[in-house]
């Protein structure tokens, strides 16, 4: 993740450039990447960039002395509940000799807890253990492991309630015992969980209720929160390792362990850089919460993650609103055949009648379903490459014939406005599905959409009230057997020509023709100088709406260079950018030529002119 995010947040002004490196033996500098936040998502005001080694060499105004350093920088509690010497009697604070064996609760501005030992298991704050400070901008609280290579383990339920508190280097993990979850609790503000893993918790038995891994929750008055007042405001999770969290692999029925839980009374909250793998349910979850249905999650961030093989989805987002998803690699999910719940196999959902849903510039691959959309007001679906989407071969079901199937790119139904626009979709069984009615409007512009089942469709709209009333133009729709469009029924139009006949108000601008990516054998959907997707395309309202929401210009594509290029937009996830040599490659030790042989040098300079 690191790597790729270096690569792609460095200056994409080039975009197409061909680098060209010197080369003199081997690097022995580390390139140190600056932070920038996913497209589309503004960046979070507190919880990445701050260090606690900002109090090196102050004197922490709460105890009156100077940060001691153990090696392993500031600090001003110092804790370790293996050490022989250690002891909480007459000892606030703690030193490397005699360390304190818990963490204090109620941290006041300027503490940073240096932790060793492990695992930790003990209650401090009803019931649980504790990690609580209130700290300011200007003073934040830092809980940490000495680093991010040496995480120190909590088995029990731990529970964070605090402003401008940050939690790095630890690990939450079961360790034989049946906890290892970790909870934000309301009111709190401010707060960053950043470098730290989660691992090893176990569902309850079946029927016996659900349990997140990680979550941000509303708790009631008796538990020091107010549900209905106070929220969970300006909370991070950057960098962390959620994984492994699960009985069976694959799930035998709904376990509840989602990777990280966001429920109602939660507002401008950043989900970014994380991995979140191999988890009983999914990824991410925005909770649905009735009981405070009117104070649902708000200005929600979810980006640059990798998220594969959790039991159900990648992102499941329940009643909401402003939620950008962004940047996002996610992977391989299938069917489950619980009773009474469970998944198609879906990458993300969107139901519960969530609004301003913003799903743009993700990479979605190897799964049942791309994206479903089955209640929502709101839908946004923007320059995403969707690929290799296919439906479980074991469905003795399975008809390509059907709208509603498995293998789709895009399902989408009782969503009152879905916008599916400059999509690379490929290699999928069907590329867009709508395949029930309701009050509902479709715009479907500037995508690509490439290689489908036999018997399947590009586009198949079911109602032909809603098929009607949908947009649809700036399209390449391609496979070697030729379109496939179902309009108001399953039957197929096999040529955008009999339909664009049938129906002279849609399609306009549409054309069949084969996109010539890059090397899509090799996933590459850049478009090549003789794709007929460039300029083909044309601006809509997305990007101005989306700038007029968040103050935010997306008019980019997936490598973040800038649209349009040229003399017109391009069709699917990818601008143009013509290819421009910058400079030469000149190799030392392992070339066949001394690079700096004048008649090697010009022959190169021809060789790439």
């Amino acid at each position: 993740m690191k790597i790729k995010t270096m690569l792609r947040k460095s200056d994409h002004s080039g975009h197409g450039v061909v680098v060209c490196l010197l080369l003199v033996g081997l690097c022995s500098s580390a390139v140190m990447a600056v932070y920038n936040p996913p497209i589309g998502i503004p960046a979070p005001p507190f919880g990445i960039d701050e260090s606690h080694t900002m109090y090196a060499g102050q004197t922490y105004a709460a105890g009156g002395f100077v940060y001691g350093d153990a090696g392993n920088g500031p600090y001003t509690h110092y804790v370790d509940n293996t050490h022989a010497s250690n002891t909480n009697t007459s000892n606030p604070y703690g030193t490397p000799s005699k360390p304190r064996r818990t963490i204090p609760t109620s941290l006041p501005a300027g503490s940073v807890v240096e932790l060793h030992g492990g695992p930790y298991y003990y209650t401090s704050f009803h019931g649980r253990l504790g990690l609580t400070g209130t700290g300011t901008a200007a003073e934040p609280v830092f809980i940490r492991g000495s680093s991010s290579a040496s995480k120190v383990v909590f088995a029990d339920q731990v529970v964070i309630r605090g402003s401008y508190l940050i939690i790095e280097n630890i690990k939450t993990d079961t360790v034989g015992s049946d906890e290892g979850m970790l909870s934000i609790w309301n009111p709190s503000d401010h707060v960053s969980i950043r470098h730290c893993e989660a691992t090893g918790l176990q569902p309850l038995p079946e029927g016996q209720g659900f349990r997140s891994i990680w979550a941000i929750v509303p708790k009631s008055v008796g538990a020091g929160g107010d549900p209905e007042t106070a929220f969970n405001d300006n909370i991070v999770f950057f960098d962390n390792n959620i994984h492994d969290n699960y009985s069976t692999y694959p799930p035998e029925y709904e376990t509840g362990l989602q990777a990280l839980t966001i429920s109602g009374n939660s507002k401008n909250v950043w989900v970014l850089e994380n991995t979140m793998a191999y988890n009983g349910e999914d990824g991410v979850q925005i909770y649905y919460n009735s009981s405070y249905s009117n104070y649902v999650a708000d200005h929600i961030y979810i980006g640059d993650n990798l998220m594969h093989h959790n039991g159900e989805n990648a992102v499941d987002i329940k009643q909401a609103s402003n939620i950008i998803v962004s940047q996002n690699v996610m992977h391989s999910y299938a069917p489950t055949d619980f009773p009474a719940s469970g998944s198609d196999g879906a990458a993300v959902v969107v139901h519960y009648d969530p609004d301003n849903i913003w799903i743009i510039h993700n990479e979605i691959y190897d799964s049942a379903v791309g994206i479903r959309s089955n209640g929502a007001q709101e839908v946004w679906i923007v320059n995403n490459v969707i690929h290799d989407i296919k439906h479980d071969p074991t469905d003795s079901s399975w008809d390509p014939n059907d709208i509603s199937i498995g293998g789709t790119g895009i399902l989408s139904w009782a969503t009152a406005n879905m916008h599916v626009i400059g999509n690379t979709i490929y290699d999928v069984d069907a590329g867009f599905g709508n395949p029930a009615g309701g009050t509902q409007y479709i715009e479907f512009a500037n995508n690509i959409v490439a290689d489908i089942h036999p018997g399947a469709h590009h586009i198949g709209i079911r109602v032909g009230a809603i098929a009607a009333a949908a947009d649809v133009y700036n399209n390449v729709f391609y496979d070697s057997a030729g379109p496939r469009i179902k309009w108001g029924s399953k039957t197929p139009f096999t040529t955008l020509s009999a339909w664009t006949t049938a129906y002279p108000t849609k399609g306009a601008g549409c054309i069949d023709d084969d996109p010539d990516f890059v090397d899509p054998g090799s996933l590459d959907f850049h478009l090549d100088s003789t794709s007929p997707a460039i300029n083909i395309a044309v601006e809509t309202t997305a990007y101005a709406t989306f700038q007029s929401l968040y103050g935010i210009d997306i008019r980019v594509d997936m490598d973040d260079a800038t649209r349009p290029n040229g003399a017109g937009w391009d069709a699917g996830a990818y601008e143009y950018y013509p290819p421009v040599v910058t400079g030469r490659y000149v190799f030392y030790n392992n070339s066949a030529w001394d690079g700096n042989d004048p008649a090697a040098n010009a022959s190169d300079d021809a060789a790439i002119a």
